[in-house]
This record gives C-alpha cells, structure tokens and sequence, in this order.
C-alpha cells in the first residue's frame, strides 16, 4: 500500500501543471465520479456462483475457462476443493489461461462436437454438461480433461515427449506453427496412451499431415477449408485402417479435401512466387527443412537467417547487365525476372542478407561460398546464375520436396477447390480500394506471372477494377479496352472521380500505387514484420550508415526526430533484418501487453508509416483513428498517403521531408500518436 501511495503521488506531482489551477482538482472529479467500488451482501439461499457467472459475463469479461471452472464448483458442493486442487488448478498452472481455453475447446472437438466458436465454449460445456447429474461425473469428466491437458502439453512442449521420432514429428508441427493439427495430435496421443497404436505409427501420421499442409502452403492454397477438415479427421477416418493409411486415405478424399499431387507440387515449385506463400515462419519452414535434408552435421545457427533472393528483388545495375547477358536482351531478362525471382528455386538461406543485398551473382558467390549451409553451397558452385540454374535448382529441390512431404494416395488427385468462377486475378483486382491504382508488374510478380499475360486478360476478360491497373509510369496502357462494347467512359476519369490524382504530365499519382507488397498484405500475405523481441543494438551503424548516404541536414534533422521520439517516451529497436533501420517501438502503459509498432526508419532514405501493424492495435483498430493519424501525417510536406493506405505501410523520402520543412508537422503526428494511445484504456 505504501509503495502504490508513493506511485500515484509522484505521477500527480509530475502531471500537476504550475499554470492550470484545477488539472488536480479534475482528475480528482474523474475519480470521483466514474471510480465505482460495488459491495454485494450475498443472503442465506444465494447462489452466489451465479451471481459471480452474470455480473461477469454482461461486465468485465471473464475468459470461457473462468465461467467453466464457475459452473462446475457450484455442482460440486463436497467433492469440490479437492477436485480443484488435485484436477483443475494443475492444469491451469501448467498451461495457463489462453491454453486451458484452447484444451476446453478441444475436449469438445474430439467429442465430436465440430462447429462449436472458440467464443462459445462455455455454453457448449455448460450444455452438455446438465446431463451430468452426480459431483463423480463431473469429477469424472475433470479427471478426462486434465489426462487431455498432458497431452496438449506434449503438443506445447515437444522437449516432452520421450519416443525421439514423435518428438521430432511433434516438434516440427510447432514449428509450423499452426493449431489445426492440435485435435488430430490429441487423438493420436490418447491412443498411443491406451494402447492401440505406438509412438512408430503416432509418427508416421503427424508425417502425413505436415506433407499435407506444406504442399497446400507450396501450391497457394494453405488456407481453403483446412479448418474444417482437420477438425474433421478424427470422427471421419476409416478406424479400421492402421492410423497413417487411415489419414492419408482421408485427406486423399477427393476435391474437397485437396492434397496436391507430385506433379501440381511440381508445377508450383517451379512456376509460382513461393516467396508470397503462406506465412513467413512457413516459408523459413519448408527452406530449413530442405537445407536439413541435405544432413548436415554441423548444426546451424537457425534464428539468424533469413530468405535471400539469389536472383535479387532489385537489382543493380551491374546485376541487370549481368542477367542481360544470361537472357539475350532486356526484354528477356526483364521477362525471366519477372516470373523466376520469387520462385523457390532462386531462394535461399543466408545470415549476409545486408552485405548481399542486391549485387550480382559474381560478388555473392564469394559469400555462399564461405556459407555453413548445404543449400549455399551447392549455389555456389555454379559459375553463372539465371533462368537455366533457377529450373535446375527447382527440379533438384522439388526432388527433395516429395521425398520430405508425402503426397495422396495414387490416383486420387483433384483440381484445387473453386472460388466460382473468379481467377486469382480477378480476385486480386476485386480488392483493389477505390483511390488506388497498381501496374501490370506489380500484380504478375504476387501472382507468379509476367505483366504480358496478366495484360491480356485484363484486356479480354470481364474483371472488376480492370481500369485500374496501370503501366509501371502509372498511364493506361494503349491496350486497354473495356470489355463491355457499349462502354465508352474515360478510365482517366473515372479514376479521378474515385480519389486517384494524376500529375501534370498525365501519370497517376505515385503516392497512390499499391507495390507488389502492398498488394501481399491486401490480400493477407503476411510480410516479415515486426521485429523480433530482443534484437541486437545497432544505433552506431545506423547514425553511421545514415551519415554516409544521407545530406548532412536531413541526417541531422532525422536523428533530432528520433531523439524526440525517445524523450515521449518511444524506443528505438535495430533488427537483424538487412539495413540497421530503426523501427518505431511504443509501450503506451509501460508494459510489452500492449506494444505499438508504427514505423521505421532506414538509413537509405525513407520513414514508413506500418498502419499495417497498429490496426491490429487499440485504438488503432478503428479506422477512424488510423485515418486521424494519416490527415495529421499529410500535414507535412513531403509527406502524401492515400485512404487506401490504411492498412498497410505507405512511405516517404526522408530528403522530401527536410527540403519541404515537413519536420515539425511529422512531429506533430507522433506527439498526437502517443497521445492518443496513452489515453485510451486499451
């Protein structure tokens, strides 16, 4: 009590201002008046676990462990304490409050009880529980649960479990990173458990099901409908069957169920944007896998690397002169760039994603060269790299693939499940916001094609948003039509009058273009944000590097902007990522419950705004907030970001700032900002 006195007394002698005579007096108002202390006198009758259930379930929620445990402590009068303290308190020690909630759910899954909401849990429970009409049911009922919780612990923790090749298989699907799985792995468990199958056959299923999710992720389709199947699986499979047989033979069930064959995984690998795919924890997943495949001894420093284009995203001008050369002419090189950059054939690991960065092959040769990894290695070796190493290198791992990541059962193949009769493009265009435009480029690179196609379908088949695919100069391309005959409106301006500006010259504005990435993150791709927990500090190479590639006044006024942002009370944090950029980290209430990432700043010359994060973020999550954020934002000159833009992350040149004295108003921005978080209750 004393410590909390000396607490609140500091902060009001620090928020007391010497020239308002009432800011005390108000807060003491506030306190007054919204400060509400409730004492509830329970009677001789009451129920006063029901009491507790509905003040708490209408108020201040309580989690769907917390009303579970509630209604089953009030039907257990005498058997009571001592089930609490031998059955339910162990299990939420050991896997807390989100895990116990995810055990109680997945009790009922493996009952069969499929459609059941994470949300509605307790309901679900409570319901099926009346029919329990003796404190030894309900007992019996704790005493299941709690023998599920040690296996989800397992599941949790694979360092658990003793068998080494389930520890292997469990570890990999924590890796993976993915709950589907959890009520199949239970399942798997509880049999093992009493006895009908061992840790071999355990194995030899959790085998079928990782090869089932890394070829949905590989093919583009990691997400249709695999909720619901995996759910599924454990009340659907042939029981009769041996457990592997019986979960291939499930997931090999035709088209609702998908489980690409070898040769769709071959198409996949050597065609389309691996890179875009899934999760980036999964795309780390599936290299390091590969790279383990080629079993090296000489274990390997994981959490350091990250995906290295070999081809690079960007390349130099030494480097496109060097793939001009491979391909015969620019057009070629542009085009082979275009649809083999994000292919898995040109991605690697690497811990020299900084120093590689962007040069040509020659200077990073050297590099793989020195590599620990197998997969650098065998890179390395080649003398040139282009279009033919990129397929051999493809062909090579997708050999690797199929012998990792089983396929279906033989003959069982299907087409991938249907979104009607709309295209990947057509779903891309469909999500394009009104105020923003795209190029031909941008779109072929998501989708793992090259702008000629895509131009001919935009051309030729009927598209929402068609008008607003532009060439790379933000113009509509002379091949444009509309493929309604009777249409004759000017896409110029009808792009106008939905919020797209255009520059004296006629281009669209460039503020307004959504990149490849833009278009990633529209469409759910998830980028490789935010930065790990604990980085290294690398403030002295980012002043470094700032000061050498930077003028000296937008050095200065940079750093000056940072150490305003430290003195409100925000963090600098350096990540291991390429560039020792400087990302804009908030703790509003001083704690890593409640963390704000709202930007960075690199070292070559730009400040992103990540909307993209504080969306996810209170009170960032309402649009309004984010949109105030933004209009502050524009207020500085050098600074344009589009409505469109809300939810991802739009930048701007750190040099368009200083030469506009847009300094003070970005600070403005950001005082508003933090401001504006501390506020809030979040």
């Amino acid at each position: 009590m004393g410590a909390a006195y000396r607490f609140f007394r500091k902060q009001l002698i620090q928020a007391d201002d010497p020239d308002d005579a009432h800011d005390i007096e108000r807060i003491e108002e506030v306190l007054m008046h919204r400060l509400a202390l409730v004492w509830i006198a329970a009677q001789p009758g009451d129920n006063v676990h029901r009491i507790f259930e509905s003040l708490n379930n209408t108020g201040v929620r309580l989690s769907q462990a917390d009303l579970l445990r509630n209604y089953i402590f009030m039907r257990m009068p005498n058997l009571g304490e001592t089930a609490y303290e031998t059955l339910w308190l162990p299990m939420q020690k050991e896997l807390g409050a989100d895990n116990l909630e995810l055990l109680i759910w997945l009790d009922l899954v493996l009952r069969g009880e499929h459609r059941v909401r994470r949300d509605a849990i307790y309901r679900a429970q409570q319901e099926r529980l009346t029919g329990a009409s003796t404190e030894a049911e309900l007992e019996g009922f704790l005493t299941d649960l709690r023998q599920q919780g040690e296996f989800l612990k397992v599941i949790l923790q694979p360092e658990q479990e003793g068998d080494p090749m389930a520890r292997s298989a469990l570890r990999r699907l924590a890796d993976w990173g993915s709950q589907t799985v959890y009520p199949l792995a239970m399942h798997l468990l509880a049999r093992r458990h009493q006895g009908t199958i061992d840790s071999a056959q355990v194995a030899d299923a959790l085998k079928i099901v990782e090869g089932y999710l890394v070829r949905r992720m590989i093919v583009g389709k990691a997400s249709a409908n695999i909720n619901r199947i995996l759910v599924s699986i454990v009340s659907e499979m042939d029981q009769s069957l041996p457990v592997a047989e019986a979960v291939r033979s499930y997931l090999s069930g035709g088209e609702r169920r998908w489980y690409p064959t070898d040769e769709q995984l071959r198409q996949a690998v050597l065609r389309e944007p691996f890179y875009w795919r899934g999760k980036s924890s999964q795309r780390m997943f599936v290299l390091r896998r590969l790279e383990d495949s080629y079993t090296n001894f000489e274990p390997v420093q994981g959490e350091k690397l990250t995906i290295e284009h070999v081809m690079p995203q960007q390349p130099s001008a030494a480097a496109w002169k060097e793939l001009e050369e491979l391909c015969g002419g620019l057009d070629e090189a542009q085009a082979n760039h275009q649809s083999l950059v994000h292919t898995l054939g040109n991605l690697t690991l690497s811990g020299y994603n900084a120093p590689l960065s962007n040069k040509p092959f020659a200077a990073k040769r050297e590099m793989l060269q020195r590599s620990g990894l197998k997969l650098n290695q065998a890179i390395a070796a080649q003398p040139v790299w282009g279009p033919e190493q990129i397929a051999a290198r493809g062909e090579e791992l997708l050999e690797r693939c199929v012998g990792l990541w089983p396929g279906p059962l033989e003959g069982v193949g299907a087409e991938p499940p249907s979104n009607g009769n709309a295209s990947p493009l057509a779903e891309l265009l469909a999500a394009l916001p009104p105020g923003s435009w795209t190029t031909y480029g941008d779109v072929a690179e998501v989708l793992g094609t090259h702008p000629v196609p895509v131009g001919q379908q935009v051309a030729t088949v009927p598209m929402a948003n068609a008008h607003r695919v532009l060439t790379a100069e933000g113009r509509v391309s002379s091949g444009f039509r509309w493929t309604d005959p009777d249409r004759i409106d000017d896409p110029v301006e009808l792009m106008k009058v939905e919020g797209v500006r255009f520059l004296p010259d006629g281009a669209a504005h460039p503020a307004q273009r959504l990149t490849a990435t833009d278009l990633a993150v529209m469409l759910g791709m998830e980028v490789d944000e935010p930065p790990p927990p604990a980085p290294p500090d690398r403030w002295d190479e980012f002043v470094t590097e700032l000061g050498a590639i930077q003028p000296a006044d937008v050095a200065a006024a940079t750093l000056a902007f940072l150490e305003h942002w430290v003195a409100l009370g925000g963090e600098r944090v350096q990540t291991n990522s390429a560039s020792p950029r400087v990302i804009l980290k908030l703790r509003p209430f001083g704690h890593d419950q409640h963390v704000l990432w709202c930007g960075a700043i690199d070292p070559l010359g730009r400040i992103e705004i990540w909307f993209q994060q504080l969306k996810m973020r209170f009170p960032f999550d309402a649009e309004s907030m984010r949109n105030e954020l933004r209009c502050r934002l524009n207020k500085a000159a050098g600074i344009e970001i589009p409505e469109a833009k809300l939810g991802l992350r739009p930048s701007a040149k750190l040099s368009d700032i200083t030469a506009g004295d847009g300094w003070p108003a970005l600070t403005d921005a950001f005082d508003w900002l933090v401001l504006a978080s501390r506020e809030s209750s979040g």
